[in-house]
């Protein structure tokens, strides 16, 4: 559409990357900690920016305005990556961290396989029948269903998980503190 040359792809993919260093090392810490409480909300706020930068970036006129959608997009990315890591950093045991990471980076890398080839999919079928944002209301509905789920179960599962592990982890702090005391430690 922006008939892209090798000094657009460049500067693109290095605006990507910027945007995504920025909001991990800049962004990502207030927002985790303005929502330290239950990172739902924080989650369906990158889902909310997903949606609105895909569609801005997927509707813009110009270059430089879909460029700007990109940044939302990137930066939602980055924040909500960041979400998930220390979501999972807080639930799973210390001897499997390194393997939920593992299962997190493969299903990230699998959906970048997965979601281009079904993108054109719904995008060749979708020009046959005269729907040629198809793939845009492919990604908005399945960024609906996520931000569904994320506001009717995460309180009640992922943060309920958090705050059971915590409890457990304060009372077997108390009960260490106690033994050291009486050994006189």
């Amino acid at each position: 559409r922006f008939d892209f040359t090798p000094k657009t792809y460049s500067a693109y993919l290095g605006f990507a990357g910027f945007t995504y260093a920025l909001s991990q090392a800049v962004m990502s810490k207030p927002a985790m900690a303005r929502f330290e409480r239950n990172h739902g909300p924080l989650i369906s706020l990158c889902l909310g920016c997903l949606a609105l930068g895909r569609t801005g970036a997927a509707l813009a006129p110009t270059l430089p305005a879909m460029f700007a959608a990109t940044f939302f997009v990137i930066t939602a990315v980055g924040v909500l990556n960041t979400a998930i890591s220390a979501v999972g950093s807080q639930i799973a045991p210390s001897d499997e961290v390194g393997g939920f990471f593992g299962v997190l980076e493969m299903m990230e890398s699998l959906s970048g396989i997965v979601g281009p080839t079904i993108g054109g999919l719904v995008a060749a079928h979708g020009e046959k029948r005269g729907f040629n944002h198809a793939p845009l209301a492919v990604v908005l509905a399945t960024y609906f269903g996520l931000f569904v789920v994320v506001s009717l179960i995460y309180e009640s599962t992922v943060m309920a998980r958090i705050r059971e592990l915590q409890a457990a982890g304060a009372a077997a702090k108390g009960t260490s503190s106690k033994v050291a005391e009486k050994k006189g430690l």
